[in-house]
C-alpha cells in the first residue's frame, strides 16, 4: 500500500534536519486501507526530536477518518487541518508570531 509508512516519517527527519528548513507544512493523505494510528504515532515520534513547527493537513475521502487523524494528532500539539490552504494560512501565522516575537526581543534589551 502506499505510501509507505515509514516514507512519511523519513521525509520529516530529512526536512526538519535539514538548516535551510525553518519549518514544515506536512499533506497527509489517508487512505481507507493506510494503518493512520501507526502513520501519526511515527510522526509524533519524529516531531519530539525537533524544535521547528510542524503544521499538518489531513486528507481522507472518508470525513471519520479524517476527523480522527487530526484529533490525535492536535493531541499530540501538531494543529492539524483538512484543507492545505488553511494549513498554510496556519503557518503564515506562526511565522508573522515569530517574526513579531523576535522584534520584541530586541526592543527588550
Amino acid at each position: 500500500d502506499w505510501p509507505h509508512l515509514e516514507v512519511y516519517s523519513k521525509a520529516l527527519s530529512v526536512l526538519l534536519e535539514d538548516k535551510r528548513v525553518d519549518a514544515v507544512i506536512l499533506i497527509l493523505y489517508i487512505t481507507p486501507s493506510l494503518d493512520y494510528e501507526t502513520l501519526i504515532k511515527n510522526i509524533v515520534t519524529v516531531s519530539k526530536q525537533y524544535i521547528k513547527p510542524i503544521v499538518t493537513c489531513c486528507l481522507s475521502s472518508d470525513k471519520a477518518t479524517a476527523s480522527k487523524c487530526i484529533k490525535e494528532l492536535e493531541k499530540h500539539n501538531i494543529p492539524c487541518y483538512r484543507m492545505p490552504e488553511k494549513a498554510a494560512k496556519a503557518m503564515v501565522g506562526l511565522i508573522k508570531y515569530s517574526t513579531l516575537n523576535q522584534k520584541l526581543q530586541i526592543i527588550d534589551r
